[in-house]
């Protein structure tokens, strides 16, 4: 289960995962930066009219307990 794990950047910009989201090997989830109100089961919005991540940003994603389980940097 991926509900409620967050990605999180240096800036402070966070998104939640939503209630319910299992993921299973071989998988997607795609985040989007756009605003949308019709997130799904394979995507979600950060609802920012402006891009959340710049190249040389590092995105951490982080469980409910504030584990970090993987980091990736914009290239």
């Amino acid at each position: 289960y991926l509900t409620g794990w967050q990605l999180r950047d240096e800036d402070g910009n966070e998104y939640t995962f939503p209630d319910g989201l299992i993921m299973f090997a071989g998988a997607e989830f795609n985040v989007y930066t756009r605003i949308s109100n019709s997130e799904s089961v394979i995507e979600g919005y950060w609802k920012s009219a402006e891009a959340i991540w710049q190249p040389g940003e590092t995105a951490t994603l982080v469980d409910t307990r504030g584990n970090v389980r993987a980091t990736y940097t914009i290239p």
